[in-house]
């Protein structure tokens, strides 16, 4: 270690919204274990987010407010939580006002994450397609601009129970039964991150007909579209979709052949846990940098002029045909599932 790192004695990182990208932060966390063994390594989060670092051995201090907290509830949690600290670097992945006023005088040298406006600006208006684009993790890591701080080529970490109980990431894994098992995960909070019902469920039917066992899983907000599902396939399938924890979740997701998913915080649950991922793309493109991070993958997307039309998502469809979803098929998705599984 050099002279300036031994220097480094704690270090807090800021990540407050939302699970993706709060998952896409485990790299950093990682790596600076990695090089800054003995520092001081916090991590300020919203209590949404507590299953993503409950057992991640890289953090010494989880803490945590309401994703809905006002900013004087803010000050008063930052003045519990921060009364006798000052850190020798802050890295502020979120760079919102909140976050601003949480890190606050808490250190000299911050690090703040670069949103990016233009380069997302040019995709969505003026469909800017570049040849090479960074991923979010990476991005992350650059931001921290610490000494020796650098992609080390591994992947997410949703660490669980049996990995901490064991200190190894991922070498305690158990398979569920030997029958192909598929996890769906239909849902996203944006409409147009939605592949819509009538396809998935041809997709179920496809796998069932080809021996497939099939969980559905997502959280309470998708509990319309799974419950038409169970209307429709019963007992044949398993729903789990607003019963599980997101630890819950990725305990389904372990015991899984493939995952297939919405661009979603499911799709990097999966990543997380090395699961391989067919990830589905309608108004957002992989040029964002929301892809599964080294692992295993395949993406489905339809090349339309009207794509991207959002960085993010939107409630509808601006053009009124929702092409970027409905042209993709069952088809498609079955034969990337049976392809990325081999």
């Amino acid at each position: 270690m050099s002279n300036q790192s031994q220097n480094i004695r704690s270090i807090l990182i800021i990540r407050l919204t939302s699970i993706g990208d709060v998952l896409l932060t485990t790299p950093l966390l990682r790596i600076i274990r990695n090089i800054y063994p003995q520092s001081r390594i916090d991590m300020l989060t919203t209590t949404q987010m507590i299953d993503v670092f409950k057992y991640n051995p890289h953090i010494d201090n989880l803490y945590t407010v309401s994703r809905t907290a006002s900013l004087n509830e803010l000050k008063k949690k930052k003045s519990e939580f921060f009364a006798n600290i000052q850190y020798d670097a802050i890295i502020d992945l979120q760079n919102n006002y909140k976050s601003k006023l949480l890190r606050k005088h808490l250190s000299i040298t911050i690090n703040a994450f670069n949103k990016r406006r233009l380069y997302k600006l040019k995709l969505v208006y003026a469909k800017y397609k570049p040849k090479s684009f960074d991923l979010l993790p990476d991005l992350y890591i650059n931001a921290a601009a610490l000494p020796n701080i650098k992609p080390d080529g591994k992947g997410l970490e949703f660490w669980l129970p049996f990995d901490k109980i064991h200190n190894s990431y991922l070498s305690a894994k158990s398979k569920g039964t030997s029958k192909k098992s598929i996890v769906i995960a239909p849902g996203a909070f944006h409409y147009t991150k939605r592949l819509p019902a009538h396809i998935f469920q041809e997709l179920i039917t496809r796998l069932l007909d080809a021996g497939f066992d099939i969980s559905i899983v997502g959280g309470k907000e998708d509990m319309d579209i799974a419950s038409t599902f169970s209307s429709k396939f019963g007992v044949h399938i398993n729903n789990f979709t607003g019963e599980l924890s997101l630890s819950g979740t990725a305990e389904i997701i372990d015991k899984a052949d493939c995952v297939v998913s919405n661009d979603t915080a499911i799709m990097h649950i999966a990543a997380a846990r090395q699961i391989p991922v067919i990830a589905l793309f309608g108004s957002t493109v992989q040029e964002l940098g929301f892809i599964p991070y080294n692992s295993k993958y395949r993406i489905i997307e339809k090349e339309l002029d009207c794509r991207p039309c959002t960085h993010y998502g939107k409630s509808k469809c601006p053009k009124s045909h929702f092409n970027c979803m409905n042209l993709i098929t069952a088809d498609e998705i079955h034969e990337a599932v049976k392809e990325i599984i081999k």
